[in-house]
């Protein structure tokens, strides 16, 4: 309504100037008060009112503002990157925006590869020290010796560096070189590897152990799910020359997940085709993107007896290979409650540039076939499971067991070729200090007594099943 009024204005005005000046009839008498009125209802006709900013539009001014206005100069991309993950956190705790840098930081972690020269840093009081060197790795081809004192990075010295300023600076795009001054044995010498893909491997452990029968029992430690852990594992299995197993320890502790496509393929060695493994789903009425994921084929180790052992780190992928292995009765827990994550997180590319920055967003529930040993939260979901045999460890031994492990597999990875090691039953339950690994001892002794561990399987159901 308001654009005719204008169109009208307009007209009258035209004819107006046309109108002779002399012209006392009529027409001249209304024009005045025509336009008159007009004027008044143009001034006087009701306008929407603006519509106060919101979302993307209102975050924009608020750091447009800033920038302008701000008492000191502020790092927008930080202050963003900090805002949304404070927003984010409201959430849950595993939903987290990194960006681009920090991004392919991210997938590379849950790859299990990394671009530098393969080596194991440590700060210490007195200085940085490469401990170990990668077998094979960039480091290791161009001479960089094992127990060296860093003590310098491109001309630049670094003794009183943070290890995460060492390590950044390590690191960098495949094809590029860093100089290291490095000083082993009394000797100083100058290295320049040229950066490459670093594999980690999943499988932190590959042991053999003796038991009262002429076989003996696997144990197997995995630091993560991810790409690859599967065929590891398999590989492991069938190694040529290797006696047939009586049993396997698969060592979840301080494992806090990873890919759970991964898991579900770890799944399916010990299951038959289509048993189930994990079910997901939204709890939002207007998303239905429930499914199930099953064993994709028939495993060639169906009459392993499995023990998994299990800790408070033990979370995610971790906690679905324990509760599917378990709830199918191919394998005893042992250990401590398990942390108690039962979200799936979707990772959504934000741009379509070559490092985009990601967004790690919880889409979904996920849940165990039956939930065996499944403990519950208030609102009726998924919590930690709880073991069949529970074997607490206190912090100060547990600290010290992470790092003991820490310091096998960086041993390990030094070494030209990986393969299963082999130990008595008293050599693999040793720890440093004369302490023991009672967890591992507890598997070791089901193991060897069927019965027992037929029974734990046997056992009723922690708890009932949730409606939810």
């Amino acid at each position: 309504m308001k654009k005719a009024w204008h169109h009208v204005f307009l007209l009258r005005l035209q004819y107006g100037k046309a109108a002779p000046l002399v012209d006392s009839g009529p027409r001249n008498t209304l024009f005045p008060f025509l336009l008159g009125g007009l004027l008044v209802v143009a001034a006087i006709w009701p306008r929407s009112a603006p519509e106060p900013l919101t979302g993307i539009a209102l975050t924009g001014r608020i750091l447009e503002i800033i920038d302008a206005k701000y008492v000191e100069e502020v790092d927008q991309d930080e202050l963003l990157t900090n805002g949304m993950n404070r927003m984010l956190s409201e959430l849950d705790r595993n939903s987290v925006y990194y960006p681009p840098r920090r991004a392919e930081e991210f997938q590379n972690e849950m790859n299990g590869t990394l671009f530098g020269i393969g080596v194991i840093l440590q700060v210490s009081d007195e200085a940085p020290r490469i401990t170990h060197v990668l077998a094979g790795g960039p480091a290791d081809q161009s001479g960089i010796p094992a127990d060296a004192r860093l003590i310098s990075i491109d001309g630049e010295t670094c003794e009183d560096w943070p290890l995460s300023k060492i390590s950044s600076s390590i690191k960098g795009e495949r094809g590029t070189s860093v100089t290291l001054v490095v000083e082993a044995a009394g000797t100083t010498s100058t290295h320049t590897p040229i950066r490459d893909e670093v594999s980690i491997p999943s499988l932190t452990l590959l042991e053999r152990i003796e038991s009262s029968d002429p076989s003996s029992w696997g144990l197997v430690r995995l630091q993560q799910f991810q790409p690859g852990t599967t065929e590891e594992l398999r590989i492991a299995l069938k190694a040529e020359g290797q006696p047939p197993l009586a049993g396997l320890v698969i060592d979840l502790r301080n494992n806090p997940g990873g890919v759970l496509e991964e898991a579900v393929s770890f799944c399916s060695l010990f299951l038959e085709e289509g048993q189930e493994i994990v079910s997901t789903r939204n709890l939002r009425d207007e998303i239905d993107d429930s499914f199930t994921q099953v064993a994709e084929e028939t495993g060639d180790w169906l009459d392993l007896p499995l023990v998994i052992l299990i800790d408070g780190n033990s979370a995610s992928a971790s906690e679905t290979v324990s509760a599917a292995l378990r709830d199918h009765g191919r394998a005893v827990l042992v250990g401590e409650p398990s942390f108690g994550k039962w979200t799936v997180q979707g990772v959504y590319h934000l741009d379509n540039s070559e490092t985009p920055a990601l967004l790690k967003l919880t889409t979904d529930f996920f849940f165990p076939p039956t939930g065996q040993r499944l403990s519950y939260d208030d609102r009726g979901l998924p919590d930690g499971l709880v073991p069949d045999v529970e074997v607490s460890t206190g912090d100060d031994k547990k600290r010290a067991l992470y790092d003991f492990w820490s310091e096998r597999f960086y041993s390990e990875l030094s070494k030209p070729e990986r393969g299963w090691t082999r130990s008595t039953r008293a050599e693999a339950i040793m720890l440093p200090g004369e302490e023991t690994d009672e967890a591992l001892e507890t598997a070791l002794e089901l193991l060897e007594d069927q019965d027992r561990y037929q029974q734990l399987l046997e056992a009723p159901t922690l708890n009932p099943r949730s409606p939810r």
